[in-house]
């Protein structure tokens, strides 16, 4: 057919022997629909996406960056680092399509969310083959705690023409991470332990997220709601390709003068708690002679966990390097005229909730300092790779949403009951039954109201008319 058609610009003035450059766009839709009006509807959605892209340079959408890994090479066990994070987990970054739909700039950004750590299968894999199982495996995943956790993107299908949901991630939503132990080999069979001296390869993606609108699907009239929340970025922190880690687990203990593992990941100190309260959301047992000073002091002045169990997450995260001192963990602490640790300073005017925390760690006559890099309102992992741990510290808020600031309901903790003689349980709970039973306490479901649950054998016991 005779497809000539005009384009125009301007107005403009054209001076003699200057240049103007002038940019032109063509657009094209058809919808599948016999009304002609549908393409129209086609054509200005592909010409939004044409303006914006104009609008903003022809400039693609990143996602966040990935961070750098190293790898920490262990006895049939591997520990991954995620380093430079501090300006990716800043990342924001304004989807001009999305602004085009005239939404505020702050609902057109994409922001950071979390990270996804595979194990692929050799060295040639890329972020392309990441969805192929054969190739790569999601071993780990962290995100912000902000409610969000699982998120799904719609993508076109040109063979359906339909939107087709597709799960990206299925958030922890238990905050950012920054260390991972691997022991098992995600593509094993049988055996799945890592073995010795073979090479094992490693990925992480990091991605961002938005949902300035939530996508009905099911609603015809709902093409503006966002079907892509999750966004992966397309390469790394210092601006490479993103490529695989390997890592070779062997004994280390012919490394660095002979060291010896006597830590092993995870592994906490004994913390002594001088002054303060609260222990988030972490489970505390104290020491024998913390329980008789307790039980001798009823208050005492201060009390001592063991390792691990203490009201700070603080654990080892490189074994090799664990250093040797005293330690001390202070929160809003005393600083001087330019904001540092000074032990004669005054101490932050801060509201405990977003405090900062600094360490300071003592050996002879040496001393260094660490800050935290974020406040406690945010539950952030930080790596400190100079003394082979990590700190974890959130502020928990127990507070019912919406009642007085009085008002708490605190998490359930984990419970347990040990028995010297196992076959002589002398203190049980009621174990819940099901159907039409005194002893159904845990209700869920649906039942038949007219049901009754009549039991002559307890007294005042006619039936159940809980709602539930």
């Amino acid at each position: 057919g005779d497809r000539r058609f005009v384009q125009a610009a301007g107005p403009f003035v054209l001076e003699p022997g200057a240049l103007n450059n002038i940019t032109t766009g063509v657009v094209y839709g058809k919808a599948q629909s016999v009304d002609p009006f549908s393409s129209v509807e086609e054509v200005r959605k592909a010409d939004d996406k044409a303006q914006a892209l104009f609008d903003n340079c022809f400039r693609i959408l990143n996602g966040p960056d990935s961070p750098e890994m190293t790898i920490q090479e262990l006895d049939k066990e591997l520990i991954l680092y995620l380093n430079k994070t501090s300006t990716i987990e800043s990342y924001e970054e304004v989807d001009p399509i999305i602004l085009s739909y005239g939404v505020s700039e702050d609902s057109a950004k994409y922001k950071f969310q979390g990270y996804q750590v595979y194990q692929v299968k050799d060295g040639s894999v890329d972020p392309s083959l990441l969805n192929d199982p054969n190739s790569a495996r999601l071993i780990a995943q962290c995100d912000i705690k902000d409610g969000v956790s699982q998120l799904v993107n719609f993508n076109f299908d040109e063979d359906l023409l339909a939107p087709v949901p597709t799960e990206m991630v299925n958030g922890n939503d238990n905050g950012i991470q920054h260390s991972f132990q691997v022991v098992n080999d995600a593509f094993a069979q049988g055996d799945v332990r890592l073995i010795n001296h073979k090479k094992y390869y490693f990925m992480v993606i990091s991605y961002g997220y938005n949902n300035y609108k939530t996508y009905n699907p099911s609603d015809p009239n709902a093409l503006d709601g966002q079907q892509l929340p999750y966004k992966a970025g397309r390469k790394t922190v210092t601006g490479g390709a993103i490529t695989s880690y390997v890592g070779i687990p062997h004994i280390p203990s012919s490394e660095s003068g002979g060291t010896v593992q006597f830590s092993v990941y995870g592994d906490g100190p004994k913390i002594t708690r001088l002054e303060g309260k609260g222990s988030s959301s972490n489970s505390l047992e104290l020491t024998d002679s913390s329980e008789m000073d307790v039980v001798n002091n009823y208050i005492p002045k201060r009390v001592t966990y063991k390792n691990g169990m203490g009201p700070v997450d603080i654990k080892v995260v490189d074994p090799l390097n664990v250093q040797p001192g005293d330690y001390r963990l202070l929160f809003n602490y005393p600083v001087d005229s330019n904001g540092n640790y000074s032990s004669t300073g005054e101490f932050l005017d801060v509201d405990i909730d977003t405090s900062n925390w600094v360490l300071i760690r003592t050996f002879g006559d040496e001393q260094s300092i660490t800050y935290s890099d974020q406040s406690i309102s945010v539950a952030n992992e930080q790596l400190l790779p100079s003394l082979g741990i990590s700190i974890k510290i959130e502020q928990y808020d127990s507070k019912l949403p919406g009642t007085t600031p009085t008002a708490y309901l605190p998490d359930l903790l984990p419970s347990s009951i040990e028995f010297s003689d196992s076959s002589k349980r002398w203190l049980t709970g009621v174990e819940d039954q099901e159907g039409a039973d005194p002893r159904n306490w845990i209700r869920s479901g649906t039942a038949d109201e007219s049901e009754t649950y009549d039991n002559p054998q307890i007294p005042g016991y006619s039936k159940c008319d809980d709602p539930f």
